[in-house]
């Protein structure tokens, strides 16, 4: 993670953790700048223990149906017919 923050420059302050266990989410938060407040998406439930080791960090949990089996109906490439969290705008308006 180290080799991470600094080849980024220290300049990380928005984040996806598609895994989202606690120890991704804790991980994820210590790769944030310490400079400035981040935010970090997470598919599942946010960890407490991530959301302790920094309080300036927002930790953004993304609801997800209890089975990511997508119906065949919503496979539609039309974006209205997706539900939202498919949807890349979705997660855009909750990390600004």
């Amino acid at each position: 993670m180290d080799k991470l923050k600094k080849g980024a420059g220290g300049k990380i302050y928005l984040a996806v953790d598609t895994i989202s266990e606690p120890d991704t989410q804790a991980a994820t938060v210590r790769v944030l700048a310490e400079n400035k407040p981040g935010k970090i998406i997470v598919i599942l439930r946010p960890s407490e223990e991530a959301r302790n080791i920094r309080k300036d960090v927002e930790i953004i949990g993304m609801s997800l149906p209890s089975s990511l089996e997508i119906p065949p109906v919503l496979k539609s490439p039309s974006p209205s017919r997706q539900p939202p969290w498919l949807q890349l705008p979705t997660v855009l308006k909750l990390i600004t």
